[in-house]
Order: structure tokens, then sequence, then C-alpha cells
């Protein structure tokens, strides 16, 4: 992590965990050119699942952005979401 954002992250006194690793067959995350894909991420606290359940409420405007949705009974660990990202990379 460059050390402009490591600092800003500390200045706001956040923690960021330790990626996950994959419990599937697949990678958590891929760089293409300028460009970074980030997979099945689920929250996860001290290792373990974290917010559990179903997301039951509606997202209204909140809900307003481009997203992936898919349509599955249950998520990894009884999680109530699970993220994918893209991100463009600057030099």
């Amino acid at each position: 992590m460059r050390d402009s954002i490591r600092q800003r992250v500390q200045a706001l006194g956040l923690t960021l965990p330790t990626p996950s690793q994959p419990i599937a067959n697949y990678i958590n995350h891929v760089i293409s050119r300028n460009q970074l894909f980030i997979s099945g991420q689920i929250p996860l606290l001290g290792g373990k699942p974290a917010y559990v359940g179903r997301l039951g409420e509606p997202l209204g405007d909140k809900g307003r952005h481009v997203r992936t949705a898919v349509g599955v009974s249950s998520l990894p660990g009884g999680v109530a979401v699970e993220v994918d990202a893209m991100f463009e990379l600057q030099p």
C-alpha cells in the first residue's frame, strides 16, 4: 500500500484486515493493465463470518450505483453480502 494511503487510513483511525484467502477454486483478485478486479469477498471479523443473515430493507436511492447482483439461496458462512469490485489503478 502506498504511504499516502496508509497514512490516510491511520489518520481516520481505521484498521484494514488481512485479506481473506479463497476457500473455493478461484482467486480473490486479478490485475490487468490498469484495472484491479476483486471477487467473492465476504465480511469477516476475527476470521469468522460477520453480518450473518439476509438483507431485509430496500436500498432505495442508496442502491443507485453500478453493481453485480445474483440470486442465491445463501452465501458462504451465511453472510448477508458478498462483494465484487473493479478499480482503475493510477500509475
